[in-house]
């Protein structure tokens, strides 16, 4: 089934891999992908709180291409050009349909919260059936590569409070929360260790008879959820959870095929995914998702991607040959129209100055608003993780 989940995503994408530029070489179609030079104004960028294609025609404007020698255009789209024109404000401004078409859904910059308890996965959903989102976490524990410790938290108007904590005997790098029990049953959790489900009071914890190989989940338009396992890069079967008795994972199932789901997202090694033979420009990131953001049948694709600064200067030793100096590395998060043969991402986050550990999508807070809640790594010299939020507009 794992090669059933890598053809899928690789007839999502067929038309990209079929032009002369791929079959020469993937390795320059990634480079010219994902990799820019610092571009126009990021100040403005950081103001607004959004991706630099929000107000201008290319994703990386004044970024080197390092194939042709030649720069991106820095030209501004319509917003853009309403911006500069008004004294670098959007007010006033309102959203116009291009040829007919709606806009491509755009998301802003709404919040972030430091957790310095070394988050490695997160969720959000109702998981005591009161109707309430919950952020869920599973933490790396110090010391204890093979341990971690899970936490239940809601938003009281300030902060994030802990509900719920309890320790997990699997590593912290696996985690999936979903409906898996039925839809009209609160979400539950599950870990590389066991099932946590909620009892009226607490969350009851039944083992799980051995480390489960956790990949993913899948929503159905249905309302129902799947869980994802990878036994071997060959196959992934898809599970729904009984909450009575203990064998409460059920039969296995195919995964849902990209017609039938809301979202559906996958997270293992750049290695595990190149052993699914998965491109690497999705799977260098360790996180793949598919995601009808509107529910109108339209499905984007979401993964982590790698930004680059190069200087350019002349090579000493190579007349006339430009060297390229790598200067910084970055993050972000891009979305890809999946019925698009450009392979250009629609949206990307801003920079993110160091790597994306996980993604959910929506406000883990009260109005459970729709986005990208995005889980960062820590700093060099520095404990503490970012959960940061771009709400859909």
């Amino acid at each position: 089934m794992g090669e059933q989940i890598a053809r899928r995503l690789l007839r999502i994408l067929s038309l990209w891999y079929s032009t002369p530029l791929w079959s020469a070489s993937g390795t320059l179609l990634l480079f010219l992908l994902t990799s820019s030079v610092a571009g126009a104004r990021p100040d403005y960028a950081r103001k607004e709180g959004r991706a630099c294609q929000y107000c201008h025609v290319s994703a990386s404007p004044g970024s080197f291409d390092r194939a042709t020698g030649r720069r991106e255009t820095t030209a501004r789209n319509e917003r853009g050009q309403y911006y500069a024109a008004h004294n670098y404000s959007f007010e006033g401004y309102m959203e116009r349909v291009a040829a007919g078409r709606p806009r491509m859904p755009s998301f802003r910059y709404l919040w972030k919260v430091d957790f310095p308890d070394l988050p490695r996965r997160i969720a959000v959903a109702d998981v005591t059936g009161d109707g309430q989102p919950r952020l869920v976490m599973l933490h790396e524990k110090p010391g204890e590569k093979d341990m971690a410790v899970l936490t239940v938290r809601r938003w009281n108007g300030k902060e994030f409070v802990i509900e719920f904590t309890a320790d997990v005997k699997a590593p912290p790098a696996s985690m999936q929360v979903g409906h898996f029990a039925g839809k009209n049953r609160p979400a539950v959790i599950v870990t590389g260790d066991a099932l946590w489900s909620w009892n009226g009071k607490t969350f009851l914890r039944t083992p799980a008879p051995a480390t489960l190989p956790l990949f993913g989940a899948a929503r159905l338009k249905t309302g129902e959820d799947r869980l994802l396992l990878a036994e071997t890069p060959q196959r992934i079967v898809a599970h729904q959870v009984h909450l009575t008795g203990d064998r409460w994972l059920s039969a296995p199932m195919d995964p849902p095929a990209p017609a039938q789901v809301l979202w559906e997202d996958m997270h293992a090694t750049p290695d595990f995914f190149d052993r699914m033979e998965m491109p690497p420009l999705l799977g260098s990131g360790g996180i793949i998702g598919l995601w009808d953001i509107r529910q109108d049948g339209l499905l984007a694709l979401y993964h982590v991607r790698l930004d680059q600064d190069f200087d350019v200067r002349p090579d000493t030793q190579k007349s006339g040959q430009p060297q390229f100096i790598l200067k910084a590395e970055y993050y972000a998060v891009a979305l890809l129209d999946a019925r698009s043969t450009l392979g250009v991402p629609f949206w990307t986050t801003p920079r993110l100055e160091t790597r994306p550990l996980d993604i959910a999508l929506q406000s883990p807070r009260e109005d459970r608003k729709p986005g990208l809640l995005i889980l960062t790594a820590e700093p060099k010299d520095s404990k503490t993780r970012t959960l940061h939020f771009f709400g859909l507009e």
